[in-house]
C-alpha cells in the first residue's frame, strides 16, 4: 500500500489514516510506534477531529517503542480541522527518524507534501484539502 487509499468512512465520517506498511513490508524487523492518546501501533486510522482547547492534533512516530519518553527522533504529523478545510504539515524533533526514506502526505484535491529523502526540503510545508477527503501519511521503505 503506498500514496493514497480509497475512501473510507466510519459511521459516516472520513479517515485520517497513518500508513506505514511499506515500511514494514520491507523490513520486517523495524516497527515504528504512533503515539496519539496513548494508542500505538503500526497503521492507524480515525475520524477527522478537533481538539477543543489547542483546535489542532499531533501525530507522533518514531521507530522505538520508548521513543517519545526518550528523546528518540520523532517525525510528528499535525492536522487541524477548520469547518470545510484541513490543514497539515510535518516536522520532526530529536532527528528524523525516517531520514533515507521517502515521506508524504496526501489528500485528494489537496496539496501533497513529500520528503524525498525522509528530510524537509526547506520551505513551508502546510498544506490543506476539503475535509471531505481522507488525509494520509505515508512512510515507505528504504530505496
Amino acid at each position: 500500500m503506498c500514496g493514497l487509499l480509497e475512501d473510507q468512512l466510519v459511521q459516516g465520517k472520513r479517515l485520517l489514516q497513518v500508513d506505514t506498511s511499506p515500511l514494514l513490508q520491507a523490513r520486517a524487523t523495524l516497527r515504528p510506534f504512533l503515539y496519539t492518546d496513548d494508542v500505538q501501533g503500526a497503521i492507524f486510522t480515525e475520524p477527522l477531529r478537533r481538539d477543543a482547547t489547542t483546535g489542532g492534533i499531533a501525530l507522533k512516530i518514531t521507530k522505538t517503542s520508548d521513543g517519545l519518553y526518550t528523546g528518540a527522533p520523532t517525525q510528528i504529523f499535525s492536522y487541524s480541522l477548520d469547518g470545510d478545510k484541513v490543514w497539515y504539515d510535518l516536522s520532526t524533533v530529536f532527528g528524523e527518524p525516517f531520514k533515507g526514506q521517502r515521506v508524504t502526505v496526501e489528500s485528494p484535491g489537496g496539496g501533497t507534501i513529500n520528503w524525498p529523502a525522509g528530510t524537509n526540503p526547506g520551505g513551508s510545508q502546510v498544506k490543506d484539502a476539503s475535509s471531505k477527503g481522507n488525509v494520509v501519511f505515508t512512510a515507505y521503505a528504504a530505496a
